[in-house]
């Protein structure tokens, strides 16, 4: 056992086969990261005020309203807060994907206690998009955990 090991309590590897039970383990491995155990169960327990959201502006988005009752009616009748495969807005870049799922946030943003644009143009801008959904639900705790730590805390979180 080694010095950090005996000052931070037991270690348990968790792999596939396992579930994670926060309060009979001292940390969790999740890749590369560990993540204490209080921050596990911080993640069962945190909710999200009402009308949290990052939104960025809504650029116009003229003549989608078929696109737009499509995708409420896809996301109402699935009763699920996020958008799944089967609900996934796509197409080749530049065609306005994006601003359609943007104009759908922000009309129905009073509907959902948390919106969060993840922006992924790349896998940084990925990550910063999750810390900072960690630093906004958990402030106190973000503050002392590094950035693949907060990583970690949003997906668990999300998950």
């Amino acid at each position: 056992m080694s010095t950090d090991e005996a000052a931070s309590g037991p270690r348990i590897k968790v792999g596939a086969d396992r579930s994670i039970a926060a309060q009979h383990i001292g940390n969790a491995y999740t890749g590369d990261v560990v993540l204490p155990a209080e921050a596990l169960q911080a993640a069962e327990r945190v909710t999200a005020a009402p009308g949290t959201s990052n939104l960025p502006p809504a650029p116009l988005c003229p003549g989608r309203q078929e696109e737009l009752t499509w995708l409420r009616r896809t996301l109402t009748d699935q009763r699920e807060g996020a958008i799944t495969q089967s609900g996934t807005v796509h197409g080749l870049g530049g065609i306005g994907t994006s601003t359609l799922a943007l104009h759908y946030a922000h009309r129905h943003r009073g509907d959902y206690t948390l919106i969060w644009w993840i922006n992924a143009t790349s896998p940084d801008e990925i990550e910063t998009s999750l810390a900072s959904l960690t630093q906004t639900l958990v402030p106190g705790w973000a503050t002392t955990a590094g950035r693949e730590t907060q990583v970690a805390w949003a997906r668990q979180w999300l998950a």
